[in-house]
């Protein structure tokens, strides 16, 4: 899993040591980690390797209006309904 996880990253332009990979596996699936990568990869980031890592510690919210909303983040929401 892990190298076929370094061989779609180093696809991306993204390079990261296995022991990165498995360490961003032990706190986020292989979906989360593709779905930085994305994010990594759409803007100008110097370290990706270092940016992906930081999504997957503090978390990724993704937001979907279609979806059913996470009321964890009803607040957020609540803000974000008069722009």
């Amino acid at each position: 899993m892990c190298k076929e996880l370094q061989n779609i990253l180093q696809e991306k332009g993204i390079n990261a040591q296995l022991k990165t990979i498995k360490a961003w596996l032990q706190i986020a699936n292989s979906d989360d980690v593709l779905y930085a990568a994305d994010l990594a990869t759409q803007d100008s980031v110097r370290n990706p390797a270092g940016f992906i890592g930081s999504l997957l510690r503090n978390g990724i919210v993704k937001v979907n209006k279609k979806e059913k909303r996470d009321p964890r983040y009803e607040a957020f929401y609540k803000l974000m309904e008069g722009n």
